[in-house]
C-alpha cells in the first residue's frame, strides 16, 4: 500500500471518528441568527435576531418550536442607529425574577451601535418594556467616555455570576470584550 493510499485510509478513519463524536446538526422546523436560549421551569425559550426580536417555545430542545411573541413592539427605540428595524445577537437572562433581554443595533460597517435593553417580568408576549440603550459607541450618551471609545457595542452576552448573584455584560469586536457589571 502507498503511503497516499495509507495517508487516505487515515484521514477518513479521523473523520469517521469525529463524526462519531461530534453529533450532527438537529434540523429543526425554524432558522434562527444568532440564537440564545432560556429554561424556564421546564419549557425552553429561543430568541433570535429579527424584527422586533422574535422569540418561541419549545418542551424539548429539539423541538417542534411555536412562536411566543416578540419583544419590541416595533422598531427599537434607539435613536440615530441603522439597524433599529432589526435588532441582532440578543441574550437573556433572568434575575430577581425578571428578565432582561439585551440586543443590539448598529450601522453597518462603523462603531455607531447601541447595545439596548427590554424586560419583562413574565416574558408573556405584550410584557416587554424597551428601555432604550444600555451603552453607545460612535455616538449617543456616554459613548466619548473610555472604554466606550475604544469598542463597538455589539454581539452582547450576559450572565449572573451563581457565586455572589451578581449580573455581567460583556460586549466587544475585532478581538476586543469589554465587561460591565449591570
Amino acid at each position: 500500500m502507498s503511503f497516499l493510499t495509507c495517508l487516505i485510509f487515515a484521514l477518513v478513519a479521523t473523520i469517521y471518528t469525529l463524526a462519531q463524536d461530534y453529533p450532527v446538526p438537529h434540523h429543526g422546523n425554524i432558522q434562527v441568527h444568532d440564537p440564545t436560549i432560556i429554561q424556564v421551569k421546564e419549557t425552553y425559550y429561543l430568541f433570535k435576531g429579527s424584527p422586533s426580536i422574535e422569540y418561541f417555545k419549545a418542551q424539548d430542545l429539539s423541538g417542534p418550536w411555536s412562536q411566543v411573541g416578540t419583544v419590541l413592539n416595533g422598531p427599537s427605540i434607539i435613536a440615530d442607529k441603522a439597524s433599529t428595524q432589526r435588532p441582532w445577537a440578543p441574550t437573556i437572562v433572568q434575575n430577581n425574577g425578571s428578565f432582561y433581554c439585551l440586543y443590539a443595533v448598529t450601522k453597518e460597517g462603523t462603531r455607531n451601535s447601541s447595545i439596548g435593553i427590554a424586560t419583562s417580568a413574565t416574558m408573556q408576549p405584550g410584557s416587554w418594556t424597551d428601555h432604550g440603550a444600555l451603552i453607545n459607541t460612535g455616538s449617543g450618551p456616554l459613548s466619548d467616555i473610555s472604554p466606550y471609545t475604544q469598542s463597538n457595542a455589539i454581539d452582547p452576552s450576559a450572565m449572573v455570576d451563581p457565586a455572589d448573584g451578581k449580573p455581567w455584560l460583556t460586549f466587544g469586536a475585532t478581538g476586543q470584550i469589554f465587561g460591565r457589571c449591570l
